[in-house]
């Protein structure tokens, strides 16, 4: 027998479903697409843009004009997102090479595609790069 609260529950996963739906149908992820310099119309950062240390030994304390050492803080779970790997990897032009991006990076420091994030890609745009799975 069915109560009022089972019925809720299946009204919100078909909702989670309808909405994941509507995602993959209005998302148009696309790795070659065009990257937007933030910095223009913002003086200091156009002509003196202020590069994010990524992956860094130590701790950082990212200011506005110029970064410190953090001795009393410490970085924890730090990784780079398996998209931006993939796209400085694709080839599109202009290509994509931030000076801050370390060349090489430990596959351990890298984000791993989620499968939520391979669904939302279109079958000919997979990419082959580490997933979450992928130490099972």
């Amino acid at each position: 027998m069915f109560g009022p609260a089972d019925v809720r529950v299946e009204r919100a996963i078909v909702e989670g479903r309808q909405a994941q739906a509507s995602v993959k149908s209005n998302a148009k992820p696309n790795i070659g697409g065009a990257v937007v310099d933030s910095t223009k119309g913002w003086f200091l950062d156009e002509h003196w843009p202020h590069y994010r240390a990524i992956l860094s030994p130590m701790a950082i304390h990212h200011g506005y004009i110029f970064n410190s050492a953090a001795p009393d803080e410490e970085n924890i779970n730090e990784r780079v997102h398996w998209s931006a790997l993939a796209k400085r990897g694709s080839g599109a032009t202009p290509l994509y090479n931030p000076p801050n991006l370390p060349r090489q990076i430990p596959p351990e420091k890298i984000a791993a595609i989620t499968d939520d994030e391979q669904d939302l890609l279109p079958t000919e745009k997979r990419f082959d790069v580490p997933s979450a799975h992928s130490d099972e």
